[in-house]
């Protein structure tokens, strides 16, 4: 079957080998492309692989992984459609060279009309065609001479008709560890270390409140909510993408420490200044130890322009130093 799609697509191509319609080339690519992503991970991956399976490969920066994980979003294969996800998760696969999610993103791009997003799919087709791919070259030829562009991922095409996840919804969870995967790195996170921080503030729970008000997957309280530009705590994309900002921002602030950034998580920047360390507080201290178990790394990378680190930084090192 993908065979045939192929043979067939191929034949069009030679008729429209002269057309400069930019839906033309939209549909080859649709065809030659999307077909038979459909078709291998509906019959093929999709039969044989579970969908923790493809998560956990894909944690790991398998590109193959990643295209098959973001093929399941795009087309609802064992799992709700989120075309946002989706594009995300084509962009890492194909910074990491793959073809296929090079391809992948040229078809999304391509089915929009707006100027820039034809340049992008011109761009992500020029980048497979250099690696050699013909499907990539032979509908870059059938295309009106675009603008060069420079391929890239800091945004998505026009993403429409998505459904949030319902809140509180415990069935969902899975899929929450699955954003939380895709998102992290987008923050200069590791998944690992969020998923930690997750599963210990919430257990992944989108509709959880403690007692001092702190809410969702995350546990973020309303003031560091409106810090990190969430609007709506109570969603769960929302609620993570803010815990993820606050934690890139820690990460920045503490200069990499894991176990600074664990308390500070928990009991706030300040009280790790004042303390030169982690705070003497029995819940902190605890929950600096459950992190620790789970991520026994001790340093994280950073990146340094997102805020200047602590005044307090050094002596904070020193306290450290002396396990203290």
């Amino acid at each position: 079957m993908i065979g045939l799609a192929k043979r067939v697509g191929w034949i069009i191509l030679d008729s429209y080998r002269t057309s400069t319609q930019w839906l033309v080339a939209g549909l080859l690519l649709g065809l030659l492309v999307g077909s038979e992503a459909i078709l291998a991970g509906s019959t093929d991956t999709l039969g044989r692989e579970s969908l923790v399976r493809v998560v956990n490969r894909a944690a790991t920066a398998d590109p193959e992984a990643l295209v098959e994980l973001a093929n399941r979003f795009e087309h609802g294969l064992g799992i709700k459609t989120n075309l946002e996800r989706s594009h995300q998760v084509y962009c890492q696969a194909a910074r990491l060279g793959s073809v296929r999610a090079q391809l992948a993103l040229a078809r999304m791009y391509l089915q929009d009309s707006d100027a820039k997003d034809q340049e992008q799919a011109a761009a992500w087709l020029a980048q497979a065609a250099d690696g050699g791919d013909r499907i990539a070259a032979a509908v870059l030829d059938t295309m009106a001479a675009p603008k060069k562009s420079a391929a890239r991922c800091d945004s998505g095409p026009p993403v429409r008709g998505l459904q949030p996840l319902p809140p509180g919804n415990p069935k969902d969870r899975s899929a929450i560890r699955i954003w939380i995967y895709t998102l992290a790195p987008n923050y200069g996170l590791d998944p690992e270390l969020v998923l930690t921080i997750a599963a210990i503030e919430s257990n992944f729970n989108p509709k959880a409140r403690s007692s001092k008000d702190a809410r969702g997957v995350m546990q973020l309280m309303p003031d560091t909510a409106e810090r990190f530009g969430v609007h709506d705590i109570s969603d769960p994309v929302e609620n993570i993408k803010g815990g993820m900002a606050y934690l890139r921002w820690l990460m920045a602030y503490f200069r990499g420490d894991v176990r600074l950034v664990a308390a500070a998580y928990n009991a706030g920047e300040g009280a790790v200044e004042k303390y030169s360390g982690v705070p003497p507080y029995t819940e902190t201290q605890n929950y600096v130890e459950r992190v620790s178990h789970r991520y026994p790394r001790l340093v994280h990378p950073y990146r340094p322009d997102v805020t200047k680190p602590s005044s307090r930084i050094a002596a904070v090192a020193r306290m450290e130093n002396r396990g203290g």
